[in-house]
């Protein structure tokens, strides 16, 4: 039986590796806070991941390179006050253990929904002639 501190069960692929100690989310100005609080809560906009390094001043409030982010950065994607859904771009290339997706719940801080690729082994078919 894996522990689940085992790095195979990571989300990330350099679970060890360095990384900031806090990705800091961005401050949203007055009109997207009004936004997200006048969203319906059965909407749930979202991005395919977290981890784009051009988001910064929109999502995270410093520079923060895609490496650090997929580590560190979904708990200041969670904060934005629109962004209610987030996608899980690693489960296609194989399916994530158990203790990954309540590791990844743990990190998005509020009601939220994420969209979890199928396996390429499931809808990546290749056909032969």
């Amino acid at each position: 039986m894996r522990s689940h501190a085992d790095p195979s069960d990571s989300l990330f692929e350099d679970p060890a590796g360095p990384g900031p100690a806090h990705v800091r989310p961005a401050e949203p100005d007055d009109a997207l806070v009004r936004l997200g609080r006048h969203l319906p809560p059965s909407v749930f906009l979202g991005t395919s991941s977290w981890s784009f390094p051009g988001w910064q001043g929109i999502v995270y409030g410093d520079a923060y390179g895609e490496s650090a982010l997929a580590r560190e950065g979904l708990a200041a994607y969670s904060q934005h006050p629109v962004l209610r859904a987030v996608g899980i771009d690693r489960s296609f290339y194989q399916p994530l253990p158990r203790p990954s997706s309540r590791a990844t719940r743990g990190r998005f801080r509020r009601a939220s929904a994420f969209l979890v690729k199928a396996p390429a082994l499931i809808a990546d078919c290749l056909r032969s002639r």
